[in-house]
């Protein structure tokens, strides 16, 4: 997978970030220069990220430890932006 941004410090919302396709979107969009608000339900392995990714890139992030099936998920998520 290959693509590029027109510009950097842009905000992407990741949701699944902790793991899998989640983790590697994250990975992608923080090469290209984005700032990222991760969101999962395991708040460890998203601190875990978001430092990484940060040292790794010098990008922003935003952590959000939700999960997404609970009705008050969106709410949660839309008091971060």
């Amino acid at each position: 997978m290959s693509f590029k941004l027109e510009s950097k410090g842009l905000w992407v919302l990741i949701t699944g970030a902790s793991r899998g396709i989640g983790e590697v979107f994250a990975d992608r969009f923080a090469k290209q220069g984005c700032n990222l608000i991760l969101v999962a339900r395991a708040q460890d392995k998203l601190n875990e990220l978001a430092k990484s990714l940060e040292s790794k890139y010098q990008i922003k992030t935003e952590v959000i430890a939700a999960d997404l099936k609970g009705r008050g998920a969106p709410a949660k998520i839309a008091e971060h932006m």
